[in-house]
């Protein structure tokens, strides 16, 4: 777990996790990624933005308070913002010299903060 505030008026905190692969009991990447929310909600300042992004290991790492997730384990979810334009990379982007650079898919998004 990792987490930046970026400091600019007004400030962004960002938070990565990379949740542990157990996909026979996806109670337990589900824990980690409530505990990394955990984590992140006490290093907030009150309202402030937060992106939480990364692994989260589970198709729908749902959080209270955060953005919809995507389908998919990758993810950016944020909270006292707003998503928008939020993509996943398709196959031949992650192409390079015909290998495929990764098998987890990068996240682009926009972050409206208000």
């Amino acid at each position: 777990m990792q987490a930046v505030r970026l400091e600019r008026s007004p400030s962004v905190l960002v938070a990565n996790l990379h949740a542990t692969n157990d996909f026979r009991n996806p109670a337990v990447p589900r824990a980690e990624a409530r505990r990394a929310a955990s984590f992140v909600a006490r290093l907030a300042r009150p309202g402030e933005a937060t992106v939480l992004a990364g692994d989260f290991n589970v198709d729908d790492p749902r959080l209270d308070g955060y953005s919809a997730p995507l389908e998919g384990i990758d993810d950016v979810l944020v909270r006292h913002a707003t998503v928008r334009e939020r993509a996943v990379w398709p196959r031949e982007r992650r192409m390079q010299d015909g290998l495929l650079l990764s098998d987890h898919a990068p996240v682009d998004c926009v972050v409206e903060i208000p």
